[in-house]
């Protein structure tokens, strides 16, 4: 069955707009995550690999997983130009399937808000993260539904309250929080400021 975003993979990254959210992203995550070289690392809903592959001189292995076969041939591709041994591809939904390991970072960004029951995908991070380990949230914060244009969403962004309590039911506890990114989207009328988020909560 053909997932969504197959048709949009070999394309994801010329949106410049999405680049320079990674990179304000990747900005926030290096100067505030304790990233070690020694470091197992779990990208989920990872897309082309554009945050994995910016982390990856920081960290020692990481497991790009998406739904979208797509997507995991650009992430394929990639690594094979890259030449990075440190690299392993899965396809696999998180809330139905098991991946193999366990891992000291869990990163998830612009995930979750396609996700119907967020809850039970957090506790499945919560089992796959070792002891102390760090699941990092980057999302949307709450907004009118005009990030997708009016496509419906299980989710319009979380509120800090909102993703807080949610992640201390998982059993993770919210260490930092940052809304200081913006991005701006073409919307229908016109361009848009939506405001993300990073979230990060230790087991």
């Amino acid at each position: 069955m053909e997932n969504s975003f197959d048709k949009k993979a070999s394309s994801w990254d010329d949106n410049t707009r999405r680049l320079k959210l990674i990179d304000d992203v990747t900005d926030v995550i290096i100067r505030e995550m304790p990233l070690q070289k020694s470091h197992r690392i779990l990208d989920y809903g990872c897309g082309t690999g554009l945050l994995g592959f910016r982390m990856i001189d920081h960290i020692g292995e990481i497991t790009f997983c998406d739904t979208s076969a797509g997507m995991l041939e650009q992430v394929k591709k990639k690594q094979e130009t890259l030449g990075y041994q440190n690299v392993t591809i899965c396809q696999a939904d998180l809330t139905t399937d098991d991946i193999p390991g366990s891992f000291d970072f869990i990163f998830s960004m612009l995930v979750l808000h396609h996700v119907e029951n967020i809850e039970a995908l957090l506790k499945r991070f919560h089992s796959k993260l070792n002891p102390e380990g760090i699941f990092c949230w980057i999302d949307l914060d709450e907004e009118d539904g005009s990030f997708h244009s009016g496509e419906p969403m299980p989710h319009l962004g979380f509120s800090k309250k909102n993703s807080e309590t949610v992640l201390l039911e998982a059993g993770l506890e919210p260490i930092f929080y940052s809304s200081e990114i913006t991005t701006r989207k073409e919307v229908a009328i016109g361009y848009k400021d939506f405001r993300i988020f990073v979230l990060a909560a230790r087991k």
